[in-house]
Parts: structure tokens; sequence; C-alpha cells
């Protein structure tokens, strides 16, 4: 899997990630665009989402695929 291999270059930086998807899996969806994610991890509400992107271009595409009303959203500040 592309993100698995993402996630295993630096194991801190994706910990939830990485965490979420093996542990609570039923609960982690991941929707991909580009070279970019979101992981929308529904165990709470509201849900959690984590995007992740190097571009610009590609994290407005995630922020647009977002259809929650409410949601907590962790970002990179970059």
């Amino acid at each position: 899997m592309i993100l698995e291999n993402l996630f295993l270059t630096d194991p801190i930086k994706f910990a939830f990630e990485i965490y979420d998807s093996k542990v609570y899996h039923k609960y982690t969806e991941f929707t991909i665009i580009d070279e970019g994610y979101l992981m929308i991890f529904r165990k709470f509400n509201p849900p959690t989402i984590i995007l992740y992107a190097e571009k610009e271009t590609t994290a407005k595409k995630l922020l647009s695929a977002i259809k929650e009303d409410s949601f907590i959203l962790f970002i990179e500040p970059k």
C-alpha cells in the first residue's frame, strides 16, 4: 500500500495514522488525492481528520472533499 510506505518513512510523524489504521481500522478511513490524504477517524463525535499534503493545490482539493458538517482538523502549519 502506498500510504504504508509513506508512513514507514517517518513512524514518529505518522504515529497516529499507523496506530489508528491498525488498531482502530473500523473507525478509520482514508481519502487519497494526488500525493496527499485525509485520514478520517470516526470513533468520536465530531470526527477527527488529519490532512497531509505537500502542495497547496492538493490541500485545497482535500479540504473540498470533506463532507462532514463539524470535525476537528489536524494539519501541519506549512
